[in-house]
């Protein structure tokens, strides 16, 4: 069984992979905004700068559970973490159910016009 130091040790490694991801999630995060507002037109309506803000800091918040979960994991559980496959296949997955997620609060907020009331 590993000791705490030696798990304490391989923490940095986790957070280091997973930021190094964050860029590129954020990155296509606003191609996913972006493409809503321009399919959906919603560029000129006045709150969509600060639906996409919000959106953007909230979708950061999940991410970073990302690497709190493998850490979570590897603490508490004394399980292994995540490998280089699991990792990016947590990526790939959670960035494609970020931008399912994204095309479809745009088009709720679209189709209520962005009245909070009528969701």
């Amino acid at each position: 069984m590993e000791s705490i130091l030696t798990i304490n040790q391989e923490f940095p490694k986790a957070i280091v992979w997973w930021e190094k991801k964050r860029i590129a999630f954020n990155i296509i995060l606003l191609c996913a905004i972006s493409l809503s507002g321009f399919l959906l037109g919603l560029f000129n309506h006045p709150e969509f700068l600060m639906v996409s803000i919000i959106w953007i800091f909230g979708a950061n918040v999940f991410y970073t559970m990302s690497w709190a979960s493998e850490l979570l994991l590897k603490y508490y559980f004394r399980k292994d973490g995540f490998n280089e496959i699991s990792r990016k296949s947590l990526f790939v997955l959670g960035s494609i159910f970020s931008i399912f997620w994204t095309l479809l609060n745009y088009l709720l907020l679209d189709s209520s016009n962005f009245s909070i009331d009528a969701l």
